[in-house]
């Protein structure tokens, strides 16, 4: 996965897809690289997919898609692998803080972007206690 700060574009060569801030829902449902996405939450005039794991170097990673109508409004991301805990059983806020750790070193290190503002969006890395899961959010500008 690469990420474009200057456009917020987003390339996924793992599955041959792209998603910019432009993708309507109509042009993500009829893009081919998209028909394995799979409806997460559909409350319409919002609906979220999720994409095919992807797999990376030494963890998967899960990407849904969320739109209002036909806008896209971010992607939310989160990585999976066994050191951050396999299951509810061995779930640890010490786990999931690291995950929190692991996410935003990723976002500085591998997609050589930055946490917070661009002229396009914002870019998070978020802890929720509440529901026990780290989780990055890339949200699109109007």
């Amino acid at each position: 996965m690469t990420l474009d700060g200057d456009t917020g574009c987003i390339t996924l060569p793992e599955i041959g897809a792209v998603i910019s801030s432009s993708l309507s829902r109509s042009q993500f449902l009829q893009t081919p690289a998209f028909g394995a996405a799979s409806v997460s939450v559909c409350n319409e005039p919002w609906c979220s997919y999720r994409l095919p794991t992807i797999p990376q170097a030494d963890t998967d990673l899960y990407i849904v898609v969320q739109f209002r109508g036909e806008r896209l409004l971010s992607l939310s991301l989160a990585h999976d692998a066994a050191r951050f805990g396999s299951s509810w059983a061995d779930w640890s806020e010490e786990r999931e803080l690291a995950l929190k750790a692991f996410h935003e070193r990723w976002i500085t290190h591998d997609l050589r972007a930055h946490l917070g503002g661009y002229s396009w969006g914002y870019i998070s890395s978020q802890y929720d206690a509440k529901g026990g899961s780290s989780s990055i959010n890339i949200s699109y500008a109007d």
